[in-house]
């Protein structure tokens, strides 16, 4: 058994007062960790208040069980992720079936928002186009936006302006501080009240109802069998551990028992997240770290404040039904919590902009997801990438430890795609995110250096030459043998 101990600043005040009484031995015996796991105990009470057996004092008794208590508690995860992969798996996985890509998200935005003003659902009066003009702002200091750029600066001009307009004292980002006031560019997009809200609200809706249409045809694709296939063999050699960054349910599709955390609720179709059950499960697993078009707030209808003192008014619940996520709870974007540093986070069933660890960290299922997929990544020493670009920071940071976590036992596989070289087939070029610091570190090896110096790859896949790191250039379903390929590298 472990306790969880949190002690702030007020704990130096207990300093200069008597001590408490001392304490009874501890009520039950300590348990001895075996390999079969804990046994009986080490030590046995003799009644209330009597002494401890063996030849250790009680101080040095305690401070064993203590050991023995930590030791079981890793001995219990270890055998948890003994035969478990970990898998992240990003939007590249999903283009090879013919879903949106990043670049066709932001397409998508900006035509919806013209298509919707020239029909005239949207009135230009109302709401002028205010996509295309941060867009153009952003195009001044970033060589390619992205609909996630898009976001976080939409987040950041709500964050100006409710911080200019807010009475001294509130809770309010700093960046006025260095300013000159307003912007007259902030101000401009402002002159309609609570347009760039409203704008993130459009954001949200239009980005789920894209990858839900584009998920309602996921079996038709022509590269769906060999798509189900790929994950079926992966599945049937491991247990899996499924961190993804997409909306979509591709992955849930190929593998329908993954388990995602979520437990029906009586008289609601909505479902209930559980992360103990969740953390604990011995089952194959599934996170959507940004999340899900199946997310939604608590349908009212079920119940109002029904789990109102257990639950955080922000968390999300699963709908199976992708539309009554869309009709009861995806909506509007919230314009809270504010995170520590003033600036509002717009937190709901998709997650992006460029402050996603301030949101995953505030609400459930991501809170959980997010320390799961952690404890997945030190306690396995296998992990397979899919179609991840290495665009979030947080994440990368704990994908560089894994040579700290396992040493010479990590078998890291990446499939992404880059292509080939029109002249010279088997060439291609390697992907950017090579000159991030990431290869040296996996590959534990300086041979690494001659790819990134030259940015090409002769033949793929490519092996490093310490057997720890394989990366898959030809992108995900390049090749009937595919997947037994990455499967010998793992058990290697």
């Amino acid at each position: 058994m472990l306790l969880c101990v949190y002690v702030g600043v007020g704990a130096a005040a207990l300093r200069g007062r008597p001590p408490r009484r001392p304490r009874p031995p501890l009520p039950s015996a300590c348990p001895v960790l075996t390999r079969d796991g804990i046994s009986a105990g080490l030590t046995e009470r003799r009644g209330h208040g009597g002494s401890w057996s063996g030849s250790e004092d009680q101080g040095d008794t305690r401070d064993a069980c203590a050991r023995q208590r930590r030791s079981a508690h890793k001995l219990s995860l270890g055998g948890l992720y003994m035969n478990r992969l970990t898998v992240l798996v990003g939007a590249g996985a999903s283009q090879a079936l013919g879903l949106p890509g990043t670049n066709d998200v932001l397409e998508y935005l900006l035509e919806k928002e013209a298509e919707l003003i020239a029909e005239g659902t949207i009135r230009p009066t109302l709401y002028p186009p205010i996509f295309e003009t941060v867009l153009n702002l952003l195009r001044q200091h970033h060589e390619n936006p992205n609909f996630e750029h898009l976001m976080h600066a939409l987040e950041c001009l709500v964050s100006i302006l409710n911080t200019d307009a807010a009475p001294r004292g509130r809770h309010q980002s700093m960046e006025l501080l260095f300013t000159n006031g307003i912007s007259t560019c902030a101000r401009e997009l402002s002159t309609v009240p609570h347009v760039p809200d409203l704008a993130i609200t459009y954001l949200i809706n239009w980005l789920c109802n894209l990858f839900e249409n584009a998920s309602a045809t996921t079996r038709e694709r022509h590269r769906w069998p060999a798509y189900q296939d790929f994950w079926t063999a992966i599945s049937q050699n491991f247990t899996l551990d499924i961190a993804t960054f997409n909306y979509d349910t591709c992955i849930e599709l190929a593998l329908p028992d993954l388990d995602q955390g979520f437990k029906p609720v009586e008289g609601s179709r909505a479902q209930r997240f559980d992360g103990l059950s969740f953390q604990r499960t011995e089952d194959s697993r599934l996170m959507h770290l940004h999340g899900s078009i199946h997310l939604g707030k608590w349908d009212l209808k079920s119940g109002i404040g029904r789990f109102a003192y257990e639950d955080n008014w922000h968390d999300l619940y699963y709908y199976p039904n992708a539309r009554d996520a869309a009709m009861i709870g995806r909506a509007g974007a919230q314009t809270e919590p504010i995170s520590q540093s003033g600036r509002h986070t717009i937190i709901g069933p998709v997650i992006t902009g460029l402050q996603k660890p301030d949101k995953i960290l505030s609400v459930e299922p991501y809170a959980s997801y997010y320390h799961t997929f952690v404890d997945c990544l030190r306690s396995s020493p296998r992990l397979l990438i899919v179609g991840y670009g290495f665009g979030d920071t947080y994440i990368n940071q704990l994908l560089s430890r894994m040579s700290r976590w396992h040493g010479a036992a990590r078998r890291i596989a990446c499939i992404d795609y880059t292509p080939p070289w029109i002249d010279a087939p088997e060439t291609r070029n390697a992907p950017a995110w090579i000159r991030n610091g990431m290869l040296p570190r996996w590959t534990g090896s300086d041979k690494s250096l001659s790819l990134i110096d030259t940015r090409m790859i002769e033949s793929t896949p490519w092996y490093a030459s310490g057997g720890m790191f394989m990366l898959d250039c030809a992108g995900l379903l390049a090749r009937p043998t595919q997947a037994d390929e990455i499967l010998r590298f793992l058990a290697s």
